[in-house]
């Protein structure tokens, strides 16, 4: 079975409509805290995006841009699958009793954009982001 595939008429590019596709799996609770990894994909990347370094740091200055009380953990290269991806990992206090961990991929496929992104708790990023991991490699590879 295709999936479903939906194009935008050939003059919306022009009147400033993209296509970013957003999918989303639920997983499992723990900690209290419902996980999903979302997948938005936008098709057609722009030149001016086309690197991976400068989607990266255009997708993250929209995931840092309206935060306050964040800090990156990390921002390393890695892989997933065969592709070279960008993690981003962000701790962000919510209150004095509870901070969490947003962690994100960001990596480039021919010539659509990809960020992946995963919500956790400091005990559940423990417990789950193997977890996590594993269905994000899965996801990748199976394109």
């Amino acid at each position: 079975m295709k999936p479903f595939d939906f194009e935008l008429p050939p003059d919306a590019a022009s009147a400033g409509w993209e296509d970013r596709t957003v999918y989303a799996f639920v997983g499992p609770v723990c900690d209290s805290l419902e996980h999903r990894i979302l997948v938005v994909l936008e098709r057609k990347l722009p030149r001016a995006l086309a690197d991976l370094d400068t989607f990266a740091a255009r997708r993250t200055e929209n995931v840092i841009g309206g935060r306050d009380h964040f800090e990156i953990v990390k921002q390393t290269r890695t892989t997933l699958g065969t592709l070279p991806a960008l993690e981003l990992r962000l701790k962000q206090v919510l209150d004095a009793r509870l901070a969490e961990q947003l962690q994100y991929f960001f990596l480039i496929d021919g010539d659509r954009g990809v960020t992946l992104s995963c919500r956790y708790t400091g005990k559940s990023f423990k417990l789950v982001g193997p977890e996590v991991r594993e269905v994000i490699e899965h996801l990748v590879t199976r394109r």
